[in-house]
């Protein structure tokens, strides 16, 4: 790897004293994908920023490229601003002819945000350069993409989404290369099942990840490797195990100049630390953390570090209520309570001696424990028994278009501001959202008085809609709230969670019958009459990707029983919302051939290719241009 570092820097010498300055950027990027593995970051940085102001006097696009590998090292090395910024000024350049640069430009930038725990920012940015990567046969940087968009899901506790992504990637692990990637993916799925507790499948995981490693040695990916796994000890009761594996990692993550993830194995081997009787020690490393995680903007790893100092101390026989009361006040600010579920073997002990205002607060991972008797919130939230069962079902639809049911009534509330409210309310599972986030989704840059204002009219109408039977002050069963927090009951249906639940069935059974059943439920995009709210664009994106697997997974079957008309129908149906969809476009091209219309398969292929080179200014990916000549209509492209 040093070899190819120091061959991959003269390469892009040998290419800019050539003129050949994009091949020179490009040079470089793989100078930043080695300096990476190798540990090389300052010195990649020093070699990039000469290079790049001799490419801006000549060739401004291809300066942005390099501009845009700059800032990821710059990220790597532990300057997420300066990172900010490189990435910012390179995607303001970036023609979009370099589309497949302009989407990794957008990836790093994403990172940015995933660095600083902002995940949703992170999805959103990530999952259009996914699109592109597909459409332009980049496998193995899809498949890169999609676990860690798995991972940003693990962090926000959707383990089930992040599962589904990893099926995407292994999918796609045939076609994407490396070894790595395939440990990356065990990996991933083995941090799933330890964040929801399932150790002993998680355990399974993690032996599939070391195999894996075996044949990738990755010196980065053997660190985080290391550091899951130490957590995944910690959490079984054993932190002399887990101190082991976290020392290892700390010390990768050094020499490789890492900081952020140094900050991750540091913190974690405090812990560990701090659990085999080492208080001292574990709560001087827990504090360096946390001005590290402030340093880096990370609220919610603070929020952790903060959770893992409050339990050393009572390990300890120090006081620790007010380091606990820190922490959940950092999670209720940055709406991460799952954090609690997933640290139960810390939390619980906690929780179990505090008192009972911090009790109330975090008690319930889903959910706030109703407030204390004799408070307005206990008479709005006090529910009769059985209120909640006798009342009719109440259905929410977000597929092609809102719609609440009740009973089987459409009731869907007078105002839009109400009926965006329980829309995001569904998009979150049930999950308590703070009010004031709620207030900058739905009137973003809105003066907080007016916000609130707003907010409580489009509480109140949603709240007559769906609880009619309740009175002004309650008691409500079905849109919750406490302490600033807002939720939807777990009784409320919603139409995503099915559809996501037959597709998962679908993709287990592996029959048409499956797969038609779950595509039924799909009855259009999710939420089409608002196009331009941002809070539903990644749901949106998700609800979309899943209904394109689901008729390619038709278009297959029923090429494999000889329908070719019915290839042809389910292929058109993903082209009609992506044209540029290449293994849509090579379904289309075998049933056309099969149905002997090659005329037609030929200006089909020549149009996508002619559409590939105007928009992206590249060819079709490689496996489309062999099956063009498999079926004999590349002559005629």
């Amino acid at each position: 790897l040093a070899q190819a570092f120091d061959g991959s820097v003269a390469a892009a010498e040998g290419w800019f004293a050539r003129g050949r300055t994009l091949e020179a950027a490009r040079a470089f990027s793989l100078t930043m994908t080695l300096a990476l593995q190798t540990g090389q970051l300052r010195r990649a940085i020093r070699i990039g920023e000469p290079l790049r102001a001799r490419l801006t006097r000549r060739d401004p696009a291809a300066a942005a490229v390099v501009r845009a590998r700059m800032g990821a090292l710059r990220l790597h090395a532990g300057d997420p601003e300066r990172a900010r910024r490189d990435l910012d000024a390179a995607l303001r350049v970036l023609p979009l002819r370099l589309g497949v640069e302009r989407a990794e430009a957008e990836m790093h930038r994403a990172t940015v945000e995933f660095t600083a725990g902002r995940w949703a920012d992170y999805l959103t940015r990530t999952r259009r350069a996914l699109d592109l990567f597909r459409r332009s046969g980049y496998w193995g940087r899809a498949h890169a993409l999609l676990v860690n968009m798995a991972e940003a899901y693990i962090y926000l506790g959707e383990e089930a989404v992040a599962r589904r992504h990893l099926d995407q990637a292994a999918e796609l692990a045939p076609r994407s290369g490396l070894h790595a990637r395939g440990m990356l993916l065990e990996l991933s799925r083995a941090r799933a099942y330890s964040e929801e507790g399932r150790l002993a499948d998680a355990g399974r995981a993690f032996a599939a990840a070391r195999r894996e490693a075996a044949n990738a040695s990755v010196t980065l990916f053997a660190g985080m490797l290391d550091t899951w796994q130490g957590v995944w000890w910690r959490r079984r009761g054993q932190p002399a195990r887990a101190m082991r594996l976290l020392s290892r990692a700390g010390a990768t993550f050094t020499t490789l100049e890492s900081p952020a993830w140094r900050n991750v194995a540091r913190l974690e081997h405090a812990l560990a630390s701090g659990l085999g009787g080492e208080p001292g020690a574990a709560l001087a490393e827990l504090a360096a953390c946390a001005r590290v995680s402030r340093h880096f903007g990370d609220r919610k790893e603070e929020a952790r570090v903060h959770l893992f100092a409050a339990r050393v101390r009572q390990l300890a026989g120090l006081p620790h209520g007010h380091v606990l009361a820190r922490a959940l006040r950092i999670l209720d600010q940055e709406n991460y309570r799952v954090l609690l579920r997933k640290e139960r073997d810390v939390v619980e002990p906690l929780l179990a001696t505090a008192p009972a205002e911090h009790g109330s607060r975090a008690g319930a991972h889903h959910a706030p424990r109703p407030a204390a008797r004799g408070t307005r919130h206990a008479r709005a939230d006090r529910l009769t028994p059985g209120a909640i069962t006798a009342a009719p079902q109440v259905h929410v639809a977000l597929l092609g278009g809102f719609v609440v049911e009740r009973g089987g009534v459409r009731v869907n509330p007078a105002r839009t501001a109400a009926r965006m409210l329980v829309a995001v309310l569904a998009l979150h599972a049930g999950r308590p959202q703070r009010r004031e986030a709620l207030i900058e989704l739905l009137w973003p840059g809105s003066p907080l008085g007016a916000g609130r204002n707003r907010f409580d009219v489009a509480l109140h109408d949603a709240r007559r809609t769906l609880d009619p039977a309740a009175g002004p002050r309650g008691p409500f069963c079905l849109l919750r709230s406490e302490r600033g927090l807002v939720w939807l009951h777990d009784t409320v249906s919603r139409d995503v969670e099915g559809f996501e639940t037959l597709a998962e069935q679908a993709w287990r059974e592996g029959t048409d019958a499956a797969l038609a059943r779950a595509l039924a439920v799909y009855t259009g995009p999710l939420l089409p009459e608002w196009p331009d709210a941002g809070w539903a664009e990644d749901a949106r994106a998700r609800m979309s990707a899943l209904a394109e697997r689901l008729r390619l997974g038709r278009a297959r079957a029923a090429h494999a029983r000889l329908a070719m008309e019915s290839t042809l129908g389910f292929a058109d149906q993903v082209l009609a919302d992506d044209p540029l969809h290449e293994e849509a476009m090579a379904w289309k091209l075998r049933a056309l051939v099969a149905l002997g219309r090659r005329g037609e398969a030929a200006a089909a292929c020549a149009a996508h290719s002619l559409r590939c080179r105007r928009e992206f200014d590249s060819a079709p990916g490689p496996e489309l241009a062999v099956l063009a000549r498999e079926l004999g209509i590349m002559r005629q492209t």
